[in-house]
Parts: C-alpha cells; structure tokens; sequence
C-alpha cells in the first residue's frame, strides 16, 4: 500500500508471509525426518513440490536453498546431524552428493575445511543423520 508516497506493508500481509514459511520449514523437516527414518535419500524435486516449489525456477531454487540450510543449522545445533545431506542432485553418473550449496554452508559453519575431501564428508554426514534416526525409530518400538 502507497500512503504520501511511502510505501507500506501491513503486519497482516507479514504475519500470513512468516506462517507461510513456518510451514514450508515445518513440511521440509518433516520430509527429511521420514527419508532420515526409512534410510533413503531423495533429490531437490520431489522435496520442492511437498511445499510447491519448481526446480526450473531460480528464485525457488534459492528459496529451497535457504530453507535446507536453516534445517541444517537447527539440526546441528539440536542433534549435531546435518538433515539437509539427505537432498541430493540429480547425477547421470550414478552416484549422487548434495549440492554445492550444502557444501558452502558447511564451510561456513566449521565443519568442512576447504580442502577437505566434499564426497567423503557428505558420506560420514549421512551416516550420522542414518544412524541418529535409526536409533530414535528403534526407542519407539
């Protein structure tokens, strides 16, 4: 809304805009905790059409971004497991890793030094996050 000039955003509009994230974050998680469970893995399609999100879109491609590296810091700090090495990219080589940007956030928080071997990183995270959920689901039974 345009008021003398000024342009204005009504808390309305960024109360609905902070819900809407909430559950994009929560649906995310929630995904990444069942593949965590069941030992698989998936790539960023699947994970971006839960909340509606296209891969072919730049923006959302960002979006899907800050959105698995906030699941990442809050998983760390909570379970020391970073849940987003679950979200691979698509490979015609058979073999898949997370994407670049998985990488940079782990450079970032301290956990992967630049000239660490990325492949083996990502495959010790994964055993961790298989292995932090695998002992969960079995406390339930």
């Amino acid at each position: 809304m345009i008021v003398g000039g000024a342009r204005f955003v009504r808390a309305m509009s960024l109360n609905s805009d902070m819900e809407a994230a909430d559950k994009r974050m929560v649906t995310v998680r929630t995904a990444l905790e069942g593949l965590a469970t069941a030992g698989e893995v998936t790539t960023y399609e699947p994970i971006m059409e839960q909340i509606g999100l296209k891969t072919r879109n730049p923006a959302h491609r960002k979006l899907i971004g800050k959105i698995l590296g906030d699941i990442t810091r809050e998983s760390h700090a909570e379970h020391g497991i970073t849940l987003s090495v679950l979200v691979h990219r698509k490979t015609g080589a058979g073999r898949s890793t997370p994407g670049p940007g998985y990488f940079v956030i782990m450079e970032q928080m301290g956990l992967l030094g630049p000239d660490d071997d990325k492949v083996a990183f990502a495959e010790e995270q994964l055993r961790l996050v298989f292995v932090h959920y695998s002992s969960k689901s079995s406390r339930k039974g």
